[in-house]
């Protein structure tokens, strides 16, 4: 975090901060000491993805990390929906939304 950064108040955010006390260090960590080695997002790319998709990691269950099934394509997430709805998605398919 850059400290001498300007904030809407017209005082920078060391200034904002310099009396602070963090009351609970597991929630509000330094740099040093993260939750997670890795950010709480991910960027994904590949076949699905040419151009790039977002996932909260913490959305995606572990044995889902890597998987290989059929690809249901959608141009609308109504169809999807419908998709879903009617039966004609399966455990195991992918769903993709364009």
């Amino acid at each position: 975090m850059n400290l001498d950064c300007l904030t809407a108040n017209g005082t920078t955010v060391g200034e904002n901060i310099k009396n602070c006390v963090n009351k609970n260090p597991e929630v509000i960590r330094p740099v040093e000491n993260p939750y997670s080695q890795t950010g709480g997002i991910a960027v994904l790319k590949g076949n699905l993805a040419p151009d790039s998709g977002v996932v909260k990691r913490s959305a995606v269950a572990p044995e889902m990390l890597v998987h290989e099934g059929p690809a249901r394509v959608f141009d609308c997430e109504e169809d999807a929906i419908d998709a879903i709805k009617s039966g004609r998605i399966v455990a195991g398919d992918v769903v993709v939304i364009r």
